[in-house]
């Protein structure tokens, strides 16, 4: 497995040496080794995902009374348990609950729940998911030196991901 880091920029702050790299996976890894990243030491490093995953899917609510809810899953590729989901539809949901969770690796649940006191029929629209993908650093070693630390990740990156990795070291 290789990763390929481009520097997109090398700077310092406050005597610190500041680092960004752009991140592609061509496979999977858990691991980045530090001595990757050209720094002495890491004091702090952090991964932000740069590409969301997202959907639609068309939900029909007709009649849904009260204490109700009605669940609609969407194929999202690239979804793993743990991604932050956001979901949005283009109708009145007033005293509703919506709500979308990665449900297994690649789908996708949008939940729509009546909480009213009433009976509720929305139209059919389409409902827009995104999908943040989780990167969270699991642990981060070896602050002796770039060639001892690693930073540890999940989930394993899979082919094709793209990240941004920002390092601050002395």
């Amino acid at each position: 497995m290789a990763l390929t880091f481009t520097e997109k920029c090398n700077a310092s702050i406050g005597g610190m040496a500041f680092r960004a790299y752009e991140v592609t996976a061509d496979g999977s890894t858990t691991t980045i080794n530090a001595s990757d990243l050209d720094m002495r030491e890491i004091e702090v490093i952090f991964f932000q995902q740069r590409s969301d995953l997202s959907a639609a899917a068309a939900c029909d609510i007709a009649n849904l009374v009260d204490a109700a809810g009605v669940t609609t899953q969407v194929a999202v590729t690239g979804a793993v348990l743990g991604d932050f989901v956001q979901v949005a539809g283009s109708v009145d949901c007033v005293d509703m609950l919506v709500t979308g969770y990665v449900q297994a690796d690649g789908a996708v649940d949008i939940r729509v729940q009546n909480e009213s006191t009433a009976t509720h029929d929305l139209a059919s629209v389409p409902w827009h998911v995104r999908v943040i993908k989780r990167m969270g650093l699991e642990s981060l070693t070896g602050s002796t030196g770039a060639s001892e630390g690693y930073a540890v990740f999940y989930p394993t990156l899979t082919d094709g991901d793209i990240f941004t990795v920002w390092a601050l070291g002395f």
